[in-house]
């Protein structure tokens, strides 16, 4: 059963509990950025687009004619997984919903929450890891699969929980948002290559099943959506290993010209001190 681009929109249909996320964050966006500009603060307008971007995605899946095809093709269940577990979470880490919220919000509130011992261990980058990892055996090999697929709550649920997961896991990668427990760039880096092996054991054991997963879905579609979610989920970690890469040689440039910079200042002061105690020699010889 084929996909065309006709289907997305003949096939469209409508989620209650997915409009509901999406009218309630969308508000609740467009009232913090009022509120910034109430307090005359300004709000980046890449976040905004990152924002947007997730949303758009998390609708286009939602009510789209994408869903209508999952119960039959494992490749378009995969895509929705591609979609809400990674591409929308890595844009709404990257849109500082937090750092919104914070600013938007009354001076202090939240903040002291985030320094707690308990948003420490639950946001700390080995739990949100773990959870993540987590997830994705979970949807792909507890029957979630066979319980998911279709129309019904199953599937907006799962919506749901794959861009929670998603949005923890990418929140300490992106960095731009204030977070229980900072890691630096390498440890960054180490917590998404550690991610690879994740997608590699879920790829080869979709590979390697012979048992349905779902009714409709046969062996050969299970195993071309499995290759394709194990492609792109190491596509984006290998996306995000290199941002974090270029982030910290642009940190590590800034610091050199801080240091430069520095260095120019002490010796221009050393210097003035030099032709100072010179000039003040000479006039005492001349004296």
């Amino acid at each position: 059963m084929g996909l065309t681009p006709l289907d997305f929109f003949t096939k469209a249909r409508f989620e209650p509990i997915d409009a509901g996320l999406l009218l309630v964050g969308a508000a609740w966006y467009i009232w913090s950025l009022r509120r910034l500009a109430q307090k005359d603060r300004r709000w980046p307008a890449w976040r905004t687009a990152c924002f947007a971007g997730a949303w758009l995605l998390f609708a286009v899946v939602a009510f789209s004619g994408l869903s209508a095809f999952d119960r039959r093709n494992f490749t378009a269940y995969g895509s929705i997984y591609i979609a809400l577990g990674l591409v929308a979470p890595a844009l709404l880490a990257l849109s500082s919903p937090v750092t919104l919220a914070l600013l938007s919000g009354r001076d202090g509130a939240g903040a002291s929450w985030l320094e707690g011992r308990t948003a420490r261990i639950l946001g700390g980058p080995v739990t949100v890891w773990v959870l993540f990892s987590a997830t994705v055996f979970l949807v792909f090999f507890a029957g979630v699969v066979g319980a998911t697929v279709g129309g019904g709550p199953g599937p907006q649920l799962l919506h749901l929980w794959l861009l929670a997961a998603g949005w923890l896991y990418f929140w300490p990668v992106a960095d731009v948002d204030p977070s229980p427990r900072r890691i630096g760039y390498l440890a960054r880096i180490l917590y998404l290559l550690v991610t690879f092996p994740v997608f590699a054991i879920m790829g080869m054991g979709l590979e390697s099943q012979t048992a349905r997963v779902a009714p409709g879905i046969s062996p050969a579609s299970l195993h071309l959506g499995g290759a394709v979610v194990w492609v792109a989920g190491e596509t984006v970690a290998l996306a995000g290993v290199l941002w974090v890469f270029a982030l910290w040689l642009r940190a590590d440039e800034r610091r050199v010209r801080a240091q430069e910079r520095s260095n120019e200042q002490v010796a221009a002061r050393q210097l003035a001190v030099w032709r100072a105690s010179r000039e003040a020699a000479a006039e005492a010889a001349s004296g």
